[in-house]
């Protein structure tokens, strides 16, 4: 395969189908190569946020389309990851949870810890930003400083609690 990544669109249904069936008969990591390898990254890392959400999502509902149930069965943490990373820049928080939630089920499913075997889903859901090896870090390391902040602003306020009490 080349640099570029795919466009499933420009796949014939067949073959977009083998690729697919193929994924899902190997292990996590095949899946995961399989849903990193089209075009909807790319978009995703060159700003098009957007454009990355609706051809992700289009390329999901292909997958479900070929087989439900090697569709229910596939480890889908890498696109629900970066479809999760789509939403937030688009400021669809909703959606960002929905998918960020659903990439942690997914890797957890596929033997992921929150502690011992982490995943960069894990990590944005449990907002750890100081810890490596996740695309959205940037993303991370700005929510846990919007919540640190709260949580100074309300340790801060006038009337608090005499014994102490800190968030």
């Amino acid at each position: 395969m080349s640099k570029e990544q795919l466009q499933y669109r420009n796949l014939g249904d067949e073959e977009l189908r083998s690729m697919f069936l193929q994924a899902a008969r190997g292990q996590t990591k095949d899946a995961d190569a399989f849903f990193g390898r089209f075009k909807y990254v790319q978009d995703l890392f060159n700003g098009s946020y957007s454009a990355a959400l609706d051809q992700g999502l289009a390329l999901l509902q292909k997958c479900k389309q070929i087989n439900a149930g090697t569709y229910r069965n596939i480890h889908k943490g890498t696109p629900f990851y970066w479809l999760g990373t789509a939403a937030f820049l688009v400021h669809d928080y909703q959606t960002a949870v929905f998918f960020f939630d659903s990439a942690v089920s997914e890797d957890i499913r596929a033997g992921a810890h929150p502690v011992n075997n982490s995943t960069p889903a894990l990590r944005f859901i449990q907002i750890e930003g100081e810890k490596p090896d996740q695309a959205a870090k940037p993303l991370v390391v700005a929510m846990q400083a919007r919540i640190e902040d709260a949580i100074a602003g309300y340790n801060n306020r006038p009337g608090r609690p005499s014994d102490g009490g800190r968030c």
